[in-house]
């Protein structure tokens, strides 16, 4: 498996099929390049035996680093995570474009089209802006003609796959150990053991505070006087971020700084919680996008708080365990408060309800057995072509 960036975090989606990979009985070995980064990703640091490189983000060093990377190679088959020149180029130079090993592609983001000149104006200031950054539109387009010479195609939305064709396969965690009912009372010691307040409904929000992710909405909304007389904010992530450091000094003891937390540890964090809001930003990025802490709430038993963009309605709403959360129809604090208010207005049992919907969806469409699933449907991961 070539995964773009070993040092940030696309390791999430590559880490269960990965694992789902093993547990049908192949090995793995990840390669990946350390782009402006000392160490893979910290929450997955010691979960494989990394093959890595250093690299700056400017075009001729990744090509030049990729090329070296793909000499480091030793498998059947390989498993490009992002069509991008860190992950896929290294794939098409190991394979000879396809010709000597077979080649799966995955698409989690919409990491290029997105930057598609708009018109014929856009075209001439993309040519030069940011000419030497390795990910900027112009370098990584031209590897879309090669997406044909591919095996199979695994995509995590709708949108990517109208694009690249091949199958949507959603990578929630591998393995959650025991979840806990909301409201029950080892919920209250999770709480009590993170130093959050059980008389409370603990909003979580998980990773880097990013505004397209929705913490300027959740930042607003944790203002407003109704929100700390029956809510308090939890944020797990890095705790010197500025967005972190402010809403803290801002809400005082109705905000916790967690810190960071390992893959494994985050779910005890998640069952410590009892709505993870994820409030997308509506932009042709976010249109193609399924936040990992969406699918990660469902596995732990969380009704999660989202936006209408991009496949989220369904994915909340829609199929036979239904709901498992709320949709925000209009992305406003005031909406965002009004819609937690009417929550807990309403039948108490609904939280933990829609939060065991969330982990139904999750074993038919999330866990290992159903990302297996799909790549059992692809003959040569099947075993049956492998010499």
């Amino acid at each position: 498996m070539f995964v773009h960036s070993l040092g940030d975090n696309p390791i999430v989606r590559a880490k269960p099929i990965a694992e789902a990979l093993m547990a049908m009985g192949h090995e793995v070995q990840i390669l990946g390049l350390l782009i402006n980064a000392d160490d893979v990703y910290r929450p997955y640091r010691g979960m494989f035996n990394y093959v890595t490189m250093r690299s700056s983000d400017s075009i001729w060093d990744v090509y030049r680093m990729a090329r070296k990377l793909s000499r480091l190679a030793d498998g059947d088959i390989v498993y490009a995570c992002k069509p991008l020149v860190s992950s896929f180029f290294p794939a098409l130079v190991y394979t000879d474009y396809g010709r000597e090993k077979p080649i799966i592609l995955d698409v989690e983001d919409d990491d290029v089209m997105y930057q598609r000149p708009s018109s014929m104006n856009d075209w001439f200031p993309m040519l030069f802006r940011g000419w030497r950054k390795a990910f900027n539109y112009k370098f990584n387009i031209p590897l879309d003609r090669y997406v044909s010479r591919c095996s199979g195609v695994t995509v995590s939305s709708e949108k990517l796959r109208r694009h690249y064709g091949g199958k949507i396969m959603l990578t929630g965690p591998a393995q959650v150990k025991k979840t806990c009912d909301i409201g029950s009372c080892e919920q209250v010691l999770l709480k009590r053991r993170f130093g959050l307040p059980s008389d409370k409904y603990v909003l979580l929000f998980a990773g880097t505070a990013r505004l397209h992710k929705g913490f300027d909405i959740i930042a607003q909304g944790a203002l407003d006087p109704r929100f700390s007389d029956h809510f308090h904010l939890a944020l797990a992530g890095d705790p010197e971020q500025a967005l972190f450091k402010d809403m803290k000094r801002q809400l005082g003891a109705d905000c916790s700084l967690l810190g960071l937390f390992d893959s494994d540890n985050v779910f005890e964090v998640i069952g410590a919680s009892d709505i993870v809001p994820v409030i997308q930003k509506h932009c042709v990025y976010t249109e193609s996008q399924i936040p990992a802490k969406l699918l990660e709430a469902f596995a732990c038993g969380r009704p999660v708080i989202g936006s209408r963009i991009g496949d989220l309605p369904h994915l909340i709403l829609d199929g036979p365990h239904r709901p498992r959360g709320w949709i925000l129809e209009k992305r406003s604090a005031a909406d965002f408060v009004e819609l937690l208010l009417a929550i807990i207005r309403s039948d108490g049992r609904l939280l933990a309800s829609r939060g065991l919907a969330g982990i139904s969806f999750y074993k038919d469409n999330c866990s290992t057995m159903a990302i297996q699933r799909v790549l059992q449907s692809f003959k040569i991961l099947s075993g049956s072509t492998i010499s």
